[in-house]
């Protein structure tokens, strides 16, 4: 299993760097024990996933009915 990220490490603006980090291996054919284990931390990583998609999702909506709502209250203040 392997998580990846990105930084800015010359600053904002500049080209973004993408990183890979193996977190755990799982040789899935090696005993039922194993296979067990990783198809766990699969489906726990899915689960997670899952849970911050919708998080950042919710949040975007968020900023994106304040951002109407700004643009709306401009339009009556003219």
């Amino acid at each position: 299993m392997y998580s990846h990220s990105t930084a800015q490490l010359n600053g904002p603006g500049t080209r973004p760097e993408y990183y890979t980090h193996q977190l755990s291996s799982f040789a899935m054919t090696d005993s039922t024990d194993t296979f067990l284990n990783g198809a766990t931390a699969f489906k726990n990583a899915m689960d997670l996933t899952g849970e911050l998609w919708n998080t950042a999702i919710v949040r975007a909506n968020e900023i994106a009915s304040q951002t109407v709502e700004e643009k709306k209250g401009k339009r009556k203040g003219r």
